[in-house]
């Protein structure tokens, strides 16, 4: 009988978590063993109703979950289908002069051209290695060879453009962090295929 009710109060306040309804489910098994023996027929009450209380509500929150994880998981599916890689087609504008000539598109764009120039970058991953390790030159020269080894890495990628651009998008010039995180993101999305 004591059992049950501290199973029950305990699958009551659980009653959000799925932990609630296991708790609730041995409040009405030792609620209904608790009936068969002599007193303690309250708590045994007690605890049925709270542990019934505490297991309906769990079940009920579980199945909100599950039906908000599937309808999370049926979106990110359909974002999926979405081929991201579609012929691009350019577009023309007019000149002043009449004139039509084509313009390229951000998302024809190779994936070289998402970055800066290599003198840009050499300036760049320099100024960076400066300001992050001041007079310690071996510190400078060691950050500003792994950047430029990892920008003319990137530079050279012809593949997932998008996921290239999320990633410069997170890091910037960070070319060590944005090549790790490129790397990451292919290799996911490959296992994913």
């Amino acid at each position: 009988a004591i059992a049950s009710l501290i199973l029950g109060i305990f699958a009551f306040l659980f009653g959000w978590f799925f932990l609630g309804l296991l708790l609730g489910a041995g409040a009405i098994v030792f609620g209904i063993i608790g009936l068969k023996k002599p007193g303690g027929k309250g708590m045994s009450i007690a605890g049925i109703i709270t542990g019934a209380i505490g297991a309906l509500s769990a079940l009920l929150f579980s199945l909100i979950w599950l039906v908000a994880i599937l309808a999370a998981s049926a979106t990110v599916n359909e974002g999926e289908s979405i081929d991201t890689n579609a012929t691009q087609v350019d577009a023309e504008v007019q000149t002043i002069n009449g004139e039509s000539e084509p313009v390229q598109s951000a998302e024809s764009k190779t994936i070289a051209e998402l970055f800066p120039t290599r003198s840009e970058a050499e300036a760049i991953a320099r100024a960076n290695a400066e300001e992050d390790w001041g007079t310690d030159y071996s510190m400078v020269k060691y950050s500003y060879d792994n950047q430029m080894e990892a920008y003319d890495w990137l530079v050279q990628q012809t593949e997932h453009k998008d996921i290239m651009q999320d990633a410069i998008d997170d890091w910037g010039d960070d070319y060590e962090m944005v090549q790790y995180t490129y790397n990451n993101q292919v290799d996911a999305y490959n296992s994913l295929q």
